[in-house]
């Protein structure tokens, strides 16, 4: 397993700063800062890449928007054997928040009726064969890089199931904006058809980076008085749908649709949510890189497949989850 030297700041700290103890603003300052620190002690040791002309236009798709598509990761046949996969593995199945008191156990064909979601233990996802050939896939991990600035970690890599239910909706099932990291940026794969009943994802575009809304937030509100509201509300972890829709231009607020195998980028810092199924589920793949593991999450790594040979930042970037 990769070693990286412990945090000249402490854990605590970091999280935080970034669960409320410093503003939007300041937060991506110190991403910025973030990032020039990891790329200095880790990017060096990377071998080097070179960005196609397509990933370049992802990568300024993202910077300017916060969102961009992507060609599909995996063929209909590995997505069959996905399905077949996750058939014979233990799903967890439950409501309001992972671990909740609702959660049952089973194989998805007994799910219980009225659950929201169906997901996975990190051993299931790690040792599925498509998902271990895109966590060490060289041209996302560079992407991924060009975007964040620095060398990425995998600290999100998991698949779930979002099912009709009468039940309340999901925090993620609100408009929110992620503070994991300085940075983040996720990729989506839905695993099933998506379309506007069956969950599809929904993302306020350019509301990922204070400097692309800074500009809009000054010339939308002209004076000092409204634009520190503005910047107030952004800091609310969940926004109503009405408070979203009234405020940001309709053109920007996307409803993410597609059919099987469709994939995209996102950079979740900008406010997003998964709409509830009404009719159908829906499967969807996440892979979130940012600049380092989750603080909060206790990550659980399985031997790395005999048939990858990752270079350093493949190793590098998947050492949570792979020995």
């Amino acid at each position: 397993m990769i070693e990286i030297k412990d945090s000249i700041i402490p854990a605590a700290l970091i999280q935080h700063f970034l669960k409320g103890g410093l503003d939007r603003r300041n937060l991506d300052i110190l991403g910025h800062s973030a990032a020039g620190f990891l790329n200095r002690t880790y990017g060096k040791m990377a071998e080097p890449y070179d960005l196609s002309a397509e990933d370049k236009k992802v990568v300024a798709e993202l910077t300017e928007k916060g969102f961009a598509w992507f060609p599909p990761l995996f063929s209909n046949d590995e997505i069959s054997e996905i399905h077949t996969h996750f058939e014979n593995q233990k799903a967890y199945f439950w409501n309001n928040d992972f671990g909740d008191s609702s959660m049952v156990e089973g194989k998805l064909a007994e799910c219980p009726d009225n659950m929201r979601f169906a997901s996975f233990d990190q051993a299931s996802i790690s040792n599925c064969a498509s998902f271990a050939r895109v966590a060490h896939d060289p041209r996302l991990l560079a992407l991924a890089e060009a975007y964040l600035q620095a060398p990425p970690t995998m600290s999100i890599f998991t698949a779930w199931w979002s099912y009709p239910s009468n039940q309340p909706e999901a925090g993620m099932q609100y408009f929110h904006n992620d503070r994991d990291d300085f940075r983040e940026l996720k990729l989506f794969v839905y695993l099933s058809d998506v379309n506007s009943s069956n969950g599809p994802h929904m993302f306020v575009e350019r509301s990922h980076t204070t400097s692309v809304l800074s500009p809009w937030v000054a010339k939308t509100w002209p004076t000092v008085e409204e634009q520190e509201r503005f910047w107030s509300w952004m800091e609310f972890h969940r926004k109503s749908n009405d408070t979203v829709q009234g405020i940001f231009p309709p053109e920007w607020i996307r409803t993410v649709t597609g059919p099987l195998g469709a994939t995209f980028f996102e950079d979740t810092h900008g406010i997003h949510k998964g709409m509830p199924p009404k009719t159908g589920s829906r499967f969807v793949f996440q892979i979130c890189y940012s600049l380092m593991a989750k603080l909060n999450q206790k990550y659980e790594s399985v031997p790395r497949p005999s048939w990858l040979s990752p270079g350093f930042r493949a190793a590098y970037a998947t050492r949570q989850y792979y020995d």
